[in-house]
């Protein structure tokens, strides 16, 4: 559960996390179904601040999600949406 209880589910292949999943909410109006590339990063708060500073733009800003990491949705000065995530810490 994340966010005031909406459901993520991780999908997983021989146990390693593949793809995260979770559904679109009423909040979320206008947003189609999708997927989205997931970059691994050292400090997510950070890659959204160097993606502004380089003209980007945060969709979501940084959002924990428990067990999994800190998550966020990021734009590109072209407009290429890509997603960052933070593992938590060992």
């Amino acid at each position: 559960m994340v966010d005031g209880g909406r459901e993520y589910h991780v999908l997983k292949v021989d146990g390693k996390g593949i793809a995260g999943v979770f559904g679109i909410t009423p909040e979320m109006e206008g947003v189609p179904p999708n997927w989205s590339t997931i970059f691994a990063v050292e400090n997510t708060d950070e890659t959204i601040a160097k993606t502004k500073e380089l003209g980007g733009s945060a969709l979501m800003e940084g959002m924990d999600l428990p067990e999994i990491g800190r998550l966020a949705v990021l734009e590109d000065p072209t407009g290429a949406v890509f997603q960052v995530l933070e593992p938590p810490a060992a």
